[in-house]
């Protein structure tokens, strides 16, 4: 897998803005849309979700963890804020490497891509998150999913697990699921913005019934079902 090059525009925009203020990037960040993929505005709502589910789903109560593929890292650093858990965040943009190392510096950020985590990490975090991050989006290369797994699950420990949150694209690694003979489940999520009822969404998780009725409100509706992959460890891949 090459080094990244390109990276997404609104990266680039936004640390220009930062070149010239701070002020100038607060506001280019307010702009609609600026980052879809930290979802800078709902930071909030996706970390609360995923501090239940480590919580109480997983029932860890303490955790080390990394939102891999971070981009801005805005989620991040809203679970960072819950202080039994240790959270670092990776991205292999260089716009967000020197926008952290300006706004962010006592954060944990690490600059890389999923197979360049410095070995430093390994057996080292208990969960490694991953929204909407390509190449487990947008492509069905099963070798290469076989590949970029194996080097995540280097980094977890022994019962770490790895928690890919998306949808689904016409070719991705749910493609591969199967035959990438991993242990894993996939949970329907209710909609981010009730995260009120996140506590509910858990308890809806545990059941085949309630998942299907998830499901169906997705397909009754016509939205793109947001759902967990959740894999656990295994030795070999």
């Amino acid at each position: 897998m090459k080094n990244i090059k390109v990276e997404p525009l609104t990266y680039t925009k936004l640390y220009k803005a930062l070149k010239k203020s701070k002020n100038l990037y607060y506001k280019v960040l307010n702009e609609d849309k600026i980052d879809s993929h930290s979802q800078v505005g709902e930071a909030h709502y996706f970390a609360h979700r995923l501090y239940n589910y480590i919580k109480f789903f997983f029932k860890l109560p303490k955790a080390r963890v990394l939102d891999c593929g971070s981009g801005l890292g805005y989620i991040a650093r809203e679970l960072d804020k819950v202080k039994e858990f240790d959270v670092y965040a990776a991205d292999p943009s260089v716009s967000v490497k020197k926008i952290s190392e300006e706004l962010f510096s006592d954060k944990k950020f690490i600059h890389c891509e999923i197979n360049t985590i410095p070995r430093k990490y390994n057996n080292f975090f208990d969960i490694i998150y991953l929204r909407e991050v390509y190449p487990f989006t947008r492509t069905d290369n099963l070798q290469l999913h076989k590949k970029l797994l194996s080097t995540l699950f280097k980094k977890i420990k022994k019962n770490g697990i790895l928690i890919l949150e998306q949808i689904n694209n016409k070719k991705d690694i749910f493609s591969n699921l199967d035959d990438l003979k991993i242990d894993y489940k996939i949970h329907y999520l209710l909609p981010v913005k009730l995260n009120k009822l996140d506590l509910v969404n858990i308890y809806l998780s545990k059941f085949n019934i309630m998942q299907f009725f998830i499901f169906m409100m997705y397909k009754i509706f016509k939205k793109k079902i947001n759902q967990f992959i959740i894999i656990k460890k295994v030795a070999d891949l």
